[in-house]
């Protein structure tokens, strides 16, 4: 036994609580971990990067929205999507093994003035000046950015500096604050003002929103998400089968008293469409760079990537590398909805838990693929960005969108849910140390003992 004093003059061993001798090397061995060099290289091109912002969408949203005045409002804002998906320019970086991002840029996205136009419209001009009165911008005057972080907190050159941490390219201002205009006293926010004044003790509700007691109004200006996907449906029946049920529910629905019913299948069935032509772009773009591509390796992954978009685009994933693909693409397309903060992937090692384990037991995935694959999808989910104002982005989020992903918990019958994939989450997230997805342990007495110890032990 080793009292108190000796084990602090340790420092470097690892004691347990009745103070043994050291177990071994396991906290160097822990400290050792790190992502593979693909998303190593990742990683560091992540940190490289700035937070950039891009009008495509929005342009492209709020032009198709107006062509439409006068549709039926749930199919009006489908189309509007449509547009929004099917005129994104698609970027895939050399290495990448999962493609599809908000905007271009590898920090990528943009404003949605459908949503709160507010925050970003000159303070000079005579809409910010009013919204200003109602205190909806008090806590961005109060925040400070930090400098780091690739935040973009001052403008400089050619970039101008939204919320304190967005990049735009000067050219595009002029495209912003005019779509931001089209949905002055339109959008959710001020849509949200207007009838939030009927409510008793509004105007000390302003008051304390000066005062910035409260950061801000989070039931108008920022869905907040908190919630998980349905996965079921894509990865059962792929976006080609979703929209076969969209046509049979819409000849089911056709007529009184189910016209709602109609119109939201319909709806639905046109984003869909939207979203095929969004992956198909993205098939395109790797075929044309594995046409450019001269190294021999890149160039197989470029066709490989544009063979899984293209399955993916209308069939249920046939493999673990389809099936995190989809529900990448899938969860990415929500975001390009709402500036949601919190929509998480949730259990997602139970979701996908049949696709690994049957491309394992087939031998066509290994463990070490396994991890990097792990590994690339925290990237993706570490490059998303909250477009929002400074009082939010900056007060609230600090740079998380709080994706939150499950592990262990329990099954439908009551018995321990966690299975080897759930435990490859949890090493890819000690070896790929990036801030999201954030892991929450589902702890139950029924948890296996050994549940984590390969991560652990260094995954022997």
């Amino acid at each position: 036994m080793r009292n108190q004093k000796e084990t602090l003059e340790c420092p470097h061993e690892v004691y347990n609580y009745y103070g043994s001798t050291p177990t071994s090397d396991i906290q160097q061995r822990e400290m050792k971990k790190e992502a593979t060099p693909r998303v190593e290289k990742m990683r560091q091109m992540y940190f490289d990067s700035k937070s950039s912002s891009s009008m495509e969408f929005p342009y492209w949203y709020t032009r198709k929205w107006e062509e439409l005045e006068g549709e039926v409002p749930i199919i009006r804002r489908a189309e509007a999507l449509k547009a929004g998906f099917e005129h994104l320019t698609p970027a895939i970086i050399p290495g990448e093994l999962i493609a599809m991002r908000k905007a271009s840029y590898l920090r990528g996205s943009y404003p949605m003035p459908w949503l709160s136009e507010a925050f970003f419209l000159a303070k000079e001009d005579e809409l910010y000046k009013e919204a200003a009165k109602s205190g909806k911008t008090s806590a961005d005057e109060a925040t400070t950015m930090g400098k780091g972080g690739g935040n973009v907190t001052e403008s400089t050159g050619n970039v101008i500096s939204i919320a304190g941490k967005f990049g735009l390219r000067k050219e595009e201002m002029p495209i912003l604050i005019r779509t931001a205009k089209k949905w002055f006293n339109k959008s959710v926010d001020d849509l949200g003002s207007k009838y939030e004044k009927m409510v008793p003790g509004y105007n000390t509700k302003e008051e304390i929103m000066r005062a910035v007691i409260c950061m801000f109004d989070s039931g108008y200006t920022l869905p907040q998400g908190r919630e998980v996907m349905n996965y079921y449906y894509p990865l059962q029946y792929g976006i080609e089968g979703i929209k076969e049920i969209c046509r049979n529910k819409i000849d089911e629905s056709a007529g009184y008293p189910d016209m709602d019913r109609l119109y939201f299948y319909k709806a639905v069935h046109i984003m869909l469409e939207g979203l095929q032509n969004w992956i198909l772009n993205y098939a395109r773009e790797a075929r044309f760079m594995a046409s450019l591509e001269k190294d021999k390796k890149q160039e197989n992954e470029f066709l490989e990537l544009a063979d899984r978009l293209e399955r993916i685009s209308k069939d249920k994933p046939d493999s673990f590398r389809d099936a995190l693909q989809l529900v990448w693409t899938f969860h990415v397309a929500v975001l390009n909805e709402d500036a949601i903060s919190g929509l998480s992937p949730g259990r997602l090692g139970q979701v996908l838990y049949p696709f690994w384990k049957r491309d394992m037991e087939k031998g066509i995935l290994n463990r070490d693929q396994s991890m990097e694959l792990l590994e690339a999808m925290r990237m993706k989910f570490t490059e998303l960005d909250c477009f929002a104002s400074m009082g939010v982005v900056g007060g609230v989020l600090s740079g998380n969108t709080f994706n939150n992903l499950c592990i262990g918990g329990l099954d439908k019958n009551g018995d321990s849910a966690a299975n080897e994939l759930e435990m490859l989450i949890l090493e890819s997230a000690m070896s790929c140390d990036t801030p999201q997805p954030t892991l929450s342990l589902l702890f139950d007495e029924k948890l296996p003992e050994d549940f984590g110890s390969p991560v652990i032990l260094g995954g022997e």
